[in-house]
């Protein structure tokens, strides 16, 4: 299940550390007992006194952090693990370093066991260098198969709740050793609960230490008062609360003792023999409810890691899902309707303009053609030559204003078109490009196949005057009165013009025979200025042609440039859907084993949490109290 698990490697590394440690506790018969206490508790001292020598110091104050694993051996010992994963071992004072390397350690050669487990406990150099310390001690009083575990000090400072954490993980039972002034404080209550389970707090013994320092008369009430604190603050029950002075007993070590201090010496060596009968009688179920805790903790280790798992592809998946990019044929549809509606807003203001300027023409034109006939001195001269040079220039002007009118208009639209269809692509494909590892290109600032097109076509402006000075159809439809003797003197000029001075001409001689000259020359300037609109118009026309056939020519122009993109982007953003198809389809995969191997995991766990529970030892009588 670790291997097949799609937990990152740290996890599983971590995982088979345990799945190791699992296997190595269950061919291990020994029973592990942690001895826990804060820090001046007497917890040294009562080591000590089940030991029966002075072995482990008692330190003034916390420094080392590495637990001490203490055995009963024939012979002394003592094995130091180190941080860097190298072991450094003492036989009889003489030091060697496992690794084959300069011993780190060498200061402790020469010393006897205590000195140098007093060095370790007490030089502050050697505390990041060491590990684990392993000693081997004879220890007649206890089982051989019954190993002490020291833990350092709970409320020091550092890392020592961590340190012994780590330590208590493995044991079997523990021992929780209080200064009887001093029963079960908040901080170590905290650590319990945050360290042990139920089932093994159910199997922690409470230590009073130190009650010879306290009034005899107190000690039922200390009793019952700690036996009360650990079933509401532990829930434990029935709890094992024993009364000694271990401080008596490694006293005594060193000569004679008088009867009080034999009778804390005799309940001291009842509480040791109790506790060598209690690991007889509970090892075998204790052992077996150590490798179930172990088993038990993996697997929910393993969920865990699954569950993280869980969590990092939720957030591929909702990543993915961000980075998605609409169709590109689709995206480029929108960009097109968009662009088409830019340019057609600039298509509507061209002609506004067009009109604008037509209707400027015309003030301006009427007002010179009415000058030029109402003060002139040859009439027909002034129809001849003047007014139609006055007509051609008008038109002239006209068509260029109209072209910078078109240009400014629809130059102004597509250039936001295509800023617009540029910063929206960029925007896409570089949340793709994030998303999926493939390389942003450039956006087109201009198109290979836009250079040589012709945006606004001039000639179409000059075009558009042309066809109103060439048309004969419109000529005779403006022009309807004396066409005839117009069109004979027009010839000299273009059609329309040359018509539009003929019919001044041929009214012109009609009415001079009834009428004074200056009448004529009022009533032909009017005829003439309204037919100078009546050009005008037609031309407005026919630029207003010219600019949406120009209109027409930047929506090409658009199309090339969405084609542009297409065609470089195609094979890539399809490369990045199929890739995202895929993620998905791997992510979804995933998280579907991840289901079935979490139920699998739970299923397990409910197991072990019920053979766990059918373990029931019988409470062993406990002596000396």
């Amino acid at each position: 299940m670790i291997d097949e698990s799609p937990a990152e490697e740290v996890y599983r590394s971590g995982w088979r550390t345990q799945l190791t440690q699992l296997t190595d506790r269950l061919a291990d018969p020994t029973y592990y007992l942690a001895v826990i206490g804060e820090f001046s508790s007497g917890k040294t001292t009562f080591i000590n006194a089940l030991l029966g020598t002075r072995l482990m110091p008692a330190s003034v104050s916390p420094t080392t952090v590495a637990p001490v694993v203490v055995r009963p051996t024939a012979s002394k010992s003592l094995r130091v693990l180190l941080a860097d994963g190298t072991t450094w071992w003492w036989s009889g004072g003489a030091g060697r370093d496992g690794s084959g390397n300069a011993p780190p350690l060498a200061q402790l050669d020469g010393l006897d066991l205590p000195s140098a487990l007093a060095r370790l406990a007490t030089d502050e150099s050697l505390t990041p260098v060491v590990r684990r310390v392993e000693v081997g001690h004879p220890a007649p009083g206890l089982p051989r198969d019954l190993v002490l575990v020291d833990t350092p000090g709970t409320n020091a400072e550092g890392h020592h709740d961590e340190v012994t954490a780590r330590a208590v993980a493995e044991a079997d039972a523990a021992v929780i050793v209080c200064h009887g002034a001093k029963v079960l404080p908040e901080t170590l209550i905290r650590f319990l609960k945050a360290t042990l389970d139920s089932r093994l707090l159910a199997r922690c013994v409470l230590v009073l230490t130190h009650l010879d320092q306290i009034d005899p008369v107190e000690h039922e009430r200390i009793l019952r008062s700690a036996r009360l604190r650990a079933t509401r603050e532990l829930a434990i029950t029935d709890p094992q609360v024993v009364l000694c002075a271990p401080g008596v007993v490694v006293g005594a070590f060193s000569g004679a003792t008088d009867a009080e201090r034999r009778h804390w010496i005799d309940q001291f060596a009842a509480t040791r023999d109790w506790l060598r009968r209690s690991v007889e009688h509970s090892r075998p179920i204790t052992v077996a409810d150590t490798a179930l805790r172990l088993a038990e903790r993996l697997l929910v280790d393993l969920g865990g890691g699954l569950d993280h798992r869980s969590d990092v592809l939720r957030e591929q998946h909702r990543e993915l899902e961000l980075a998605r990019i609409a169709d590109l044929g689709s995206f480029l549809s929108g960009q097109r309707q968009s662009g088409g509606v830019e340019l057609a807003v600039g298509r509507r203001a061209a002609i506004d303009g067009i009109e604008q300027l037509v209707t400027q023409a015309r003030a301006g034109l009427e007002g010179q053609v009415t000058a030029a006939v109402v003060n002139c001195g040859d009439l027909r001269t002034t129809l001849q030559q003047d007014v139609p040079q006055l007509v051609r220039t008008v038109l002239d002007e006209l068509g260029a204003a109209a072209q910078a009118t078109v240009e400014a208009e629809l130059g102004e639209r597509y250039t936001a078109a295509c800023a617009s269809c540029d910063d929206a692509f960029d925007q896409e494909y570089a949340r793709l490009s994030r998303a999926a590892g493939v390389p942003h290109l450039a956006v087109p600032v201009t198109p290979a196949a836009i250079t040589d097109l012709d945006l606004i076509n001039p000639w179409s402006f000059a075009d558009a005057v042309r066809v109103v000075t060439e048309d004969e159809k419109r000529d005779r439809r403006v022009f309807a009165v004396g066409t005839a003797s117009g069109a004979a003197i027009g010839t000299l000029f273009a059609p329309v013009v040359g018509t539009f001075v003929g019919a001044a001409i041929g009214f012109f001689a009609a009415a001079r025979a009834s009428r004074d000259a200056a009448s004529v020359k009022r009533d032909a300037a009017g005829r003439a200025a309204a037919n100078a609109n009546a050009i005008l118009d037609a031309a407005a026309e026919q630029l207003a042609d010219a600019a949406s056939a120009a209109a027409e020519g930047y929506r090409v122009t658009f199309d090339i440039r969405l084609r542009w993109y297409h065609d470089t982007y195609v094979s890539a953003v399809q490369a990045i859907h199929e890739r995202q198809q895929r993620q998905r389809a791997e992510i979804e995969a995933e998280q579907q084993r991840l289901s079935t191997n979490r139920e699998e995991i739970y299923r397990r766990v409910s197991d072990v949490e019920r053979w766990r529970a059918s373990l029931v030892v019988a409470p062993s009588s406990q002596g000396g109290q």
